[in-house]
């Protein structure tokens, strides 16, 4: 179950954003996987949200999407910090830095 907060409401996890490119541009994902000289079953993976993305395949989905490797990384940062339910964490305070 997700778990957004204010801090990050949009929740999407970024193998549905890849399958959704994939659907649009009629690419299967053995299709890409060999593009992406890589293994189908990890492609398949992230579009089932079963893996994230890695920094290395970021690099590799946006050489191949024609987009940045950030908007990836963004992608994954943000689904994960979506996943956080914060009322299980720590109550902490700001530290006080001495200048």
């Amino acid at each position: 179950m997700a778990r957004q907060s204010a801090d990050f409401p949009i929740a999407v996890h970024p193998g549905e954003i890849l399958q959704e490119m994939l659907d649009e541009s009629r690419i299967s994902q053995s299709a890409l996987a060999r593009h992406l000289q890589t293994d189908v079953g990890r492609v398949n993976e992230i579009c089932k949200r079963r893996r994230g993305i890695s920094a290395a395949m970021a690099i590799l989905l946006g050489r191949a999407f024609g987009t940045s490797a950030a908007l990836w990384m963004n992608l994954q940062k943000n689904w994960e910090l979506s996943q956080v339910n914060q009322s299980e964490l720590p109550k902490i305070t700001q530290l006080r830095l001495s200048a």
